[in-house]
């Protein structure tokens, strides 16, 4: 990882996947973006100021006497790279596992008819012809969320770009039933009980894109247990993230906007005239 990061320092353009070939190490540091340098306003300064009070704070817009802005530093440039630095990011490429990308839309339905399952709709991009091709799943695609979207399997890394959204079919039907509507859920194709598995909908995918759907069910069959807890806690902390926000409310605070003209009549001191609709 301290090659990667050199790497990146002499401009290099890293795939993301090398980035993170070992989870033990640790993340790219990234130095603290410099704060911009306030601004002296003297009383004088301001030309016309109108606050607007809203519930919770106000917002001030000022008219200012223009200012001198301080010059934009021009950005350091790069290191040349040694010929350790292009051997080393020869090395890295050629020992960087083949990877393959799943982009997929899913839509994971929830009923209590399913007895605590899933059923999930994915829409997925084929990344040989870039053609879609839908296909049912009985996996939770919930619990590929957070560290779930990459893995490797002999030798060959996966990794998932997902859209997830989730229904609860239950709870539409008793939406539509109170606006005296009926609800028509999907109807679910027949999946072969036990292990996860997949059914093809619609579209004609390659077969290295069904080998890449193959993997994420594998490595869903393979880890079911440690995904539904490491989910189950993502949903704990989110719970308990949004409970502390609701106890201790962000405190707004006042906002202040200053303008000036720019153009040359601006530094002059002219005030432009009010336009006049025709």
């Amino acid at each position: 990882m301290k090659e990667i990061q050199r790497l990146l320092v002499l401009g290099f353009t890293i795939p993301a996947f090398l980035t993170c070939l070992s989870a033990e190490e640790p993340a790219v540091e990234v130095a603290e973006a410099s704060k911009m340098p306030t601004l002296a306003i003297k009383p004088e300064d301001v030309l016309q100021s109108e606050t607007q009070q809203l519930e919770d704070r106000s917002i001030t817009i000022e008219r200012v006497s223009p200012i001198e802005l301080p010059a934009v530093p021009e950005p350091a440039a790069a290191p040349e790279p040694t010929p350790e630095d292009l051997e080393r990011w020869q090395q890295l490429r050629e020992n960087m596992p083949q990877t393959t990308l799943l982009s997929v839309g899913a839509t994971i339905y929830h009923a209590a008819a399913l007895n605590g399952e899933a059923r999930t709709l994915l829409l997925v991009r084929d990344q040989q012809d870039g053609k879609y091709f839908k296909c049912w799943s009985s996996a939770d695609w919930r619990l590929f969320s957070g560290g779930n979207a990459q893995l490797e399997i002999e030798g060959r890394r996966y990794g998932l770009m997902m859209f997830p959204s989730t229904v609860d079919l239950d709870r539409w039907a008793q939406l539509y039933a109170s606006r005296g509507l009926v609800f028509v859920a999907p109807v679910f194709p027949e999946i072969p009980a036990g292990n996860a598995s997949f059914v093809v909908s619609e579209g004609n995918p390659t077969p290295e894109a069904l080998e890449a759907i193959t993997a994420f069910h594998q490595h869903y069959n393979s880890h079911l247990q440690e995904m539904r807890t490491a989910f189950q806690a993502r949903e704990l902390a989110q719970q308990q993230a949004a409970e502390k926000l609701r106890n201790n409310p962000v405190q707004p605070k006042n906002i202040v906007i200053r303008h000036w003209r720019m153009d040359a009549a601006g530094l002059q001191g002219e005030t432009p005239k009010p336009a006049v609709a025709r």
